[in-house]
């Protein structure tokens, strides 16, 4: 009986370090794909910045601009998720609120950000008016 015992503990042990590895895995594979999105979002806006040099169509370059954007954003809340889902327990009720509640702050700073990497993508930035 004893043994038997040792054979079933030695098997739970077996597979906990299984699930383990597997949850390491898991998580390395998820930390990556940040790390890849991380790179992508400041090379996307350099070479938004690069194509400001080229003759493009203006709606490309508000587009562009408006995707740039997007992209940070939704990062943003991309690495937040984890965050909110620990501090509400995941109560979709209170991550809906708070993630309504992030957008209400983010959306008019994109309006900003948006109208000032537009005009300075088309190279129409605005010169203080100088006073005689």
């Amino acid at each position: 009986m004893h043994g038997q015992n040792l054979i079933t503990a030695d098997e739970q042990q077996k597979r906990e370090q299984a699930e383990q590895k597997r949850l390491a895995e898991e998580e390395r594979k998820e930390n990556l794909q940040l790390i890849a999105i991380a790179l992508f979002i400041p090379i996307f806006l350099m070479t938004v910045f690069l194509l400001n040099r080229t003759k493009l169509h203006r709606r490309v370059i508000d587009f562009m601009g408006v995707l740039s954007l997007l992209l940070a954003f939704e990062f943003i809340t991309l690495l937040i998720h984890p965050l909110i889902e620990k501090f509400t327990n995941h109560a979709p009720v209170l991550e809906l609120i708070i993630l309504v509640v992030l957008a209400a702050i983010l959306i008019p700073l994109h309006h900003q950000l948006t109208r000032w990497l537009k005009a300075k993508l088309s190279g129409h930035v605005k010169q203080p008016i100088e006073q005689a």
